[in-house]
């Protein structure tokens, strides 16, 4: 019964095909709930490239008007000092995030760094795994909002886990790129080599396989390239995002 001129649909992740989902009900079902609520928009986004092309082949008589549009990036943060290491002289890393172990694949993260001297890295998430604390890993609960962003302005390197399946992209690597953080990301799951391509196309991320080695690789090379100066994606900043989505 709303009134309106034109309908947009803005969607973080899709009614189907979402790993993180915990409903009981069956895809045919959930497809014809999602189908339902689409069909009546003028436009619908989704965040991630590869949502919106597995969507266009769901719903093919609905392709035309399914677009895909990044996250915005938090508002520009240039002046933001960096961080090259912490108290002992170590770099400072975090991942911050849920990771319950059918979603995405913390052990490679965990296995390198615990190996690596000269990194220190703070996990802060729910999980279903038990993980134990050692000398250059810290190891906590979810967190509140206010210790995220306390973790994060205290280190260098915010680190990003892909997804073991499905088509979403974790929306903190969107919101810290205009940061000046290095954003390592790890790449695990479906469409690889193109998450590869499409990450690596904003020039801002470190872009690694989710393996131990080439998670360890990734942090030497972080490692021996000293302090850098990074800079904002313009199809990231927020005005940009929104005119994407309202043209």
């Amino acid at each position: 019964g709303l009134k309106y001129g034109k309908w947009i649909q803005h969607w973080g992740d899709p009614l189907s095909g979402d790993i993180s989902s915990a409903l009981i009900y069956p895809q045919s079902y959930i497809k014809r709930v999602e189908k339902n609520i689409i069909k009546n928009a003028d436009k619908v986004v989704y965040v991630s490239p590869f949502t919106a092309e597995v969507q266009k082949r769901n719903y093919p008589e609905f392709a035309e008007k399914l677009h895909f549009v990044p996250l915005a990036c938090d508002q520009p943060t240039e002046q933001c000092p960096v961080i090259s290491t912490t108290e002992n002289g170590k770099l400072s890393a975090v991942y911050l995030g849920d990771y319950s172990s059918h979603i995405r694949n913390i052990m490679p993260l965990y296995n390198a760094v615990s190996k690596m001297k000269n990194i220190r890295l703070t996990i802060a998430g729910g999980t279903d795994l038990v993980l134990s604390n050692t000398d250059n890993i810290t190891i906590l609960p979810r967190v509140k909002q206010d210790k995220v962003k306390e973790l994060e302005s205290n280190a260098s390197v915010i680190i990003s886990v892909g997804n073991l399946s499905g088509t979403q992209i974790p929306g903190k690597l969107y919101y810290a790129a205009s940061t000046q953080k290095t954003i390592l990301v790890t790449v695990d799951g479906d469409n690889k080599e193109e998450m590869f391509k499409y990450l690596n196309s904003f020039n801002r991320f470190d872009v690694c396989s989710n393996t131990e080695n080439s998670i360890k690789e990734s942090l030497e090379c972080i490692l021996a390239s000293g302090d850098k100066k990074f800079s904002t994606p313009a199809r990231l900043l927020p005005k940009n995002v929104a005119n994407d989505i309202l043209a």
